[in-house]
């Protein structure tokens, strides 16, 4: 260093290591490229029980055709920003993969019961979902998303096509207002688990054994509580409150090992709901 700008030295000074072709910011734009838009259609049947309290029933459908993702067809370090999953891909051993996948769908009913703030001091939402059919490419795999993977065939395995979610999850929040002010509140919910997929190491990649989320981590459930107390200080309102996570400590998996050849880990927990934790607050308003 001679305490010149180094951006003023002559090519001479410098050793050219890597050559390749880019794009205006190393990444192109498809001219053709569509706008991401998700269809959906809702059909649903409410009945009044009482005054304060509804029940309802919902089917859901959402499709999301395509997205968008940068990859890079021609390997050359050119991306280009475009529709994906593409239909039809070519990696660079020559063989050809195409797909008609979408890049979500979702459908679903959805069962609610509704009770708003009454002269008693209840209220509550209580709701089931039964997913009917979830589909998606797993993240970071072939047609989804493939800058970084467009040289592993692997990563276009059809299989990679199946569920991000388990069928069934049940939810509750509600919460009661004593006479003398102080709210009792909990929320809880039961799921039949998280998904994962079971795993093989292949010549260019990861190998599905199974459908993207066919296995299931087992199911899962969890309760928080929640107290608060207003108080009154001169013109200042306040609300002392306390918040119980986790109430009954579970400590269920929540994940766990997909690679086949790892012994220690397949099909057994690397993952487990947080302990129990307590919170203690308050707010002030004015």
């Amino acid at each position: 260093m001679d305490g010149r700008n180094i951006w003023t030295y002559p090519d001479s000074c410098w050793n050219l290591n890597f050559r390749f072709n880019i794009g205006e910011s190393g990444y192109l734009l498809d001219p053709g490229l569509d706008p991401v838009y998700t269809d959906e259609f809702t059909l649903g049947f409410e009945k009044l029980l009482s005054p304060q309290m509804a029940a309802s029933v919902t089917y859901v459908w959402r499709e999301q055709p395509k997205g968008i993702e940068d990859v890079d067809p021609e390997y050359d370090g050119v991306y280009l920003w475009t529709n994906a999953p593409l239909k039809r891909v070519e990696v660079a051993d020559g063989r050809v993969f195409t797909t008609n996948a979408k890049w979500k769908e979702y459908q679903a009913l959805e069962f609610m019961v509704r009770k708003r703030f009454g002269p008693d001091g209840f209220q509550f939402i209580a709701n089931y979902t039964y997913v009917l059919r979830s589909r998606s490419w797993s993240q970071t795999r072939g047609f989804s998303q493939f800058s970084g993977y467009g040289d592993q065939p692997d990563a276009f395995d059809p299989l990679w096509y199946g569920k991000p979610e388990s069928p069934h999850e049940v939810k509750f929040a509600g919460s009661w207002t004593a006479p003398w002010k102080t709210i009792f509140g909990i929320t809880a919910f039961w799921s039949s688990g998280n998904v994962y997929t079971a795993t093989a190491p292949g010549d260019f990649g990861t190998v599905p054994l199974e459908r993207y989320g066919s296995s299931r981590v087992g199911n899962n459930w969890e309760a928080d509580l929640h107290v608060e107390h207003p108080v009154t200080v001169g013109p200042l309102r306040l609300a002392l409150y306390f918040d119980l996570f986790n109430a009954f400590n579970n400590q269920q998996p929540t994940a766990r090992g997909g690679n086949s050849v790892s012994t220690a880990t397949f099909r057994k927990p690397t993952g487990w709901q947080a302990p129990r934790q307590v919170q203690l607050g308050f707010k002030i308003e004015y």
